[in-house]
Formats: C-alpha cells, sequence, structure tokens
C-alpha cells in the first residue's frame, strides 16, 4: 500500500470514528433529557391547601410539645 493510500484510510476512519462518537453522545444526551422530562411530568405538585393544613398540624404539634415542656403560666392580676 502507499503511504497516500495508508494516511486516507487512517483520516478517513478517524472522521467516521469521530461522528460516530457525536452521535453516540447525542443519543445519550436526548435519552437522558427524555427522562428527565417524563420525571418532571410525574412528580406531585403539593396543592397550597395541603400544604398549608401539613403546617397548620405542625404547629399543633409542636405547640403540644412546648406546653409538655414548660410549666404553666399563672395568672395574677396586677391590678
Amino acid at each position: 500500500m502507499e503511504a497516500g493510500s495508508k494516511k486516507s484510510i487512517i483520516l478517513w476512519s478517524s472522521v467516521a470514528a469521530a461522528a460516530a462518537g457525536i452521535v453516540a453522545v447525542a443519543a445519550i444526551f436526548s435519552w437522558k433529557a427524555r427522562t428527565l422530562s417524563s420525571e418532571k411530568l410525574g412528580t406531585h405538585i403539593r396543592d397550597v391547601q395541603d400544604v398549608l393544613s401539613d403546617c397548620e398540624t405542625k404547629i399543633h404539634e409542636i405547640q403540644g410539645r412546648i406546653a409538655e415542656i414548660l410549666p404553666p403560666v399563672s395568672q395574677t392580676s396586677t391590678s
């Protein structure tokens, strides 16, 4: 084989390998993007009322724990 022919074979095989690599990377990114978008669609967005209800429940729970820890406050009149 001639030296020019060998260089051409190496050049074209390198170009083919680079093109295949680019296609593979693009396919991976495309697959990842589809996977992430389907996961986002599957996530549940909570309703505002549900969040407020959970907050109110947690506040009552904290108030109950504080009441167990602290002694009762006696009310004295200062009149």
